[in-house]
């Protein structure tokens, strides 16, 4: 059997468990979403509850060239694992390493700053001003903690072992969740116990991920003269243009909770935030099944089998749509039920909202599996510059529209 044929075999058994393992996290995110934010607003009150979603899509920001430097490397150590490259895969791997770690540090005084100044910056709840501090502060912590730990899930990425990421992942939110539950029991709901949670799980999450990653790939190990500063100006070169595509869309996704709360107030922001969360969970959805792709489009890239990279991705567009339409007809269809069933009759006027936050992801969720081609031909320039300029957009008319009418 040649290696190309043994490559494509073993990626084939993999993509079940793969798969599965989507679902399982999948099943789980969603649970303890539906169960968190009643939780949460029962004991914190909807305008505390605001600023939690708040903290999260303001990270986004915080670590976003992190992020963007990590999807370039994923694709970079992809290849040369593939190709069985050690000797490269190793320069890729401690130059990304160290680069990252020292962005990373550089990061660190930004998110003190940030945090401290939250209750200037956004409406805050009387009385938890520093329990807003510690939280932006934790869940800031926790996504830089997560990014550097990125060093070592994308070597689970190359090897196509998306089972292993998500076992990382399911560490992470049962920490945070359970701690959450535990220490709001021993100490009373407080915002900064919730910051508290998300850093601890993503010191555990992040410790599996190195013991994962040395098992699965014994061959990289983390050394200075390793680091390549020719191997600098290719993730760079590919890192700054998905850091562009990523500002863009958060732009585009994550600003519209910031704009309601300084327009409107933490009560009006944490209404928003609960017709939100059916919306980020289903593009949470829509992303996991896109990101089982990946390591397969990478590796038809690697091997110029270019017709089954067409054939698959054809295939992952219209299966996309499908599974897609159905949970996102059912949120729209029965928004008042489920708004009633889940927080309380009092919200079920979010319904509209709910329906035109939701509505739309039928289109836009089944392209998503189509962007992967972009990374594995490192063809991200075009991509980033319109999802930046449509960013901008969403924002001005987020900001228009809520001060014209």
């Amino acid at each position: 059997m040649t290696k190309n044929a043994s490559t494509s075999r073993d990626f084939a058994d993999q993509l079940p468990r793969n798969l599965l393992a989507n679902i399982i996290y999948f099943l789980a995110n969603i649970a303890i979403g539906i169960i968190l934010v009643p939780y949460f607003v029962s004991n914190l009150g909807v305008a505390a509850y605001g600023l939690i979603p708040l903290a999260t899509s303001i990270t986004g920001y915080v670590a976003i060239v992190v992020q963007s430097l990590n999807t370039s490397v994923s694709r970079f150590l992809t290849i040369d694992i593939q190709r069985e490259d050690y000797t490269a895969a190793n320069k890729t791997f401690n130059t990304a390493f160290f680069g990252l770690s020292s962005v990373i540090l550089l990061m660190v005084p930004v998110v003190i700053v940030l945090a401290w100044f939250v209750p200037s910056i956004f409406n805050v709840p009387i009385g938890q001003e520093r329990g807003a501090i510690f939280l932006f502060l934790g869940v800031c912590a926790s996504f830089l903690i997560r990014s550097w730990a990125g060093n070592f899930t994308v070597q689970l990425f190359a090897y196509n072992r998306l089972d292993l990421q998500n076992l990382v992942n399911l560490t992470n939110l049962f920490v945070q969740t359970g701690l959450i539950i535990l220490l709001f029991a021993l100490f009373g709901p407080d915002l900064g116990l919730v910051g508290g949670a998300y850093l601890a799980g993503a010191v555990v999450a992040s410790g599996v991920s190195i013991v994962l990653a040395r098992q699965v790939c014994p061959h990289l190990q983390v050394s200075i003269l390793a680091f390549d500063r020719t191997r600098v100006k290719d993730l760079c070169g590919m890192g700054w243009w998905v850091v562009i595509n990523q500002i863009g869309a958060l732009l585009f996704h994550s600003t519209a909770l910031i704009v309601v709360n300084l327009l409107f107030g933490a009560t009006s922001a944490g209404k928003y935030a609960i017709a939100l969360q059916w919306v980020i969970l289903l593009v949470a959805i829509a992303g996991m099944l896109a990101g089982v792709l990946t390591p397969t489009i990478l590796s038809y890239y690697t091997r110029e089998k270019t017709d089954s990279l067409i054939l698959i991705t054809k295939s992952a567009v219209k299966l996309m749509g499908l599974a897609m339409a159905l949970p996102i007809g059912l949120v729209c269809g029965f928004a008042p039920q489920l708004l009633t069933f889940w927080v309380g009759s009092e919200f079920a006027s979010l319904a509209p909202l709910m329906v035109l936050l939701t509505v739309h992801l039928s289109v836009n969720l089944a392209v998503l599996p189509l962007f992967s081609i972009n990374v594995a031909y490192n063809r991200v320039r075009v991509p980033g510059v319109v999802t930046l300029v449509m960013g901008i957009g969403s924002i001005a008319l987020a900001v228009a529209l809520s001060l014209l009418t």
